[in-house]
């Protein structure tokens, strides 16, 4: 309701209240002199003491019912403004913190060598064979099950510690749930072969994999990682992957730590997004 037209109410119901209250009190001041005039010897006095009990128990009453009136038309918009106002505070606050912790992040990465931060290439979960035989690792016997203990990413390297492919949990899985519609629909268009033979979720290798779909899976666990020299920091570890993001155009989670940071090095450690998340947050 607009200011205007509550002022309006206010005023109507304040003349009316004024109005009413007036006919009442002369209703009953005249009630009274009458009644005091007949039955009373000392008539003045009575009228006096009765008209001013008269007023002593109805203005409160009046007042009251006034009151009640006028905050029931009042007290919303009241609220509103301040609660408008509050809701401005907590805005401006929250976006001040916000920043605030933003920019606490980008100094603890700009503060934190890879060196320190990384997860050595000893401790990963990993599978590590000749760049042939990774091709003929099959999904499910020698992929899937190492899939365990939390583990969500698994890097494979050739003899040489270079990294090669990086499957992640859900995109085989993805894999999987294409592989076994199409396979449903044996007689649909481009339904999936190997060498003349069906392929299914249990006869698929890396290969295939790779080669699934025009290679579209491929490209995402060949190329959705990016690299960085042993002497960088985590800010330039995320600046690496942005880089991969924005020229290969897919989402990259992964940095592993080489050398100089070229990709044809062994690599020393690995980055998660997650765990650059993490030193960003608490150091």
């Amino acid at each position: 309701m607009q200011t205007e037209a509550r002022l309006k109410i206010a005023f109507q119901i304040l003349s009316w209240a004024t109005f009413g209250l007036g006919v009442i009190v002369a209703i009953m001041v005249i009630g009274a002199s009458i009644i005091s005039i007949r039955v009373a010897d000392d008539g003045g006095k009575t009228f006096s003491t009765t008209v001013e009990r008269i007023f002593t128990s109805l203005l409160p009453v009046v007042a009251t019912w006034v009151g009640t009136v006028l905050a029931f038309y009042f007290t919303k918009e009241s609220f509103q403004a301040a609660s408008d106002s509050a809701k401005a505070n907590f805005k401006e606050g929250s976006s001040t913190v916000t920043a605030a912790v933003a920019e606490l992040g980008d100094r603890r990465l700009a503060a934190q060598p890879v060196s320190q931060c990384m997860r050595s290439y000893d401790d990963i979960a990993k599978i590590v064979k000749p760049v042939a035989e990774l091709s003929k690792l099959n999904l499910v016997n020698d992929i899937e099950p190492l899939f365990k203990d939390k583990v969500t990413r698994l890097p494979l390297f050739d003899a040489q510690k270079v990294i090669k492919y990086m499957i992640h949990k859900s995109v085989l899985a993805f894999f999987f749930d294409h592989v076994q519609t199409v396979q449903q629909k044996t007689s649909a268009p481009g339904a999936a072969q190997v060498a003349g033979v069906s392929l299914t979720r249990e006869n698929a290798t890396l290969q295939d994999f790779l080669t699934y779909n025009d290679g579209k899976y491929g490209k995402v666990v060949e190329t959705s990682f990016a690299f960085v020299a042993k002497d960088k920091t985590l800010a330039d570890a995320v600046a690496a992957m942005r880089k991969v993001e924005k020229e290969a155009g897919i989402a990259c989670q992964d940095v592993f730590v080489t050398a100089t940071g070229e990709k044809s090095e062994p690599v020393l450690g690995w980055l998660s997004d997650r765990r650059i998340q993490n030193f960003a947050q608490f150091g």
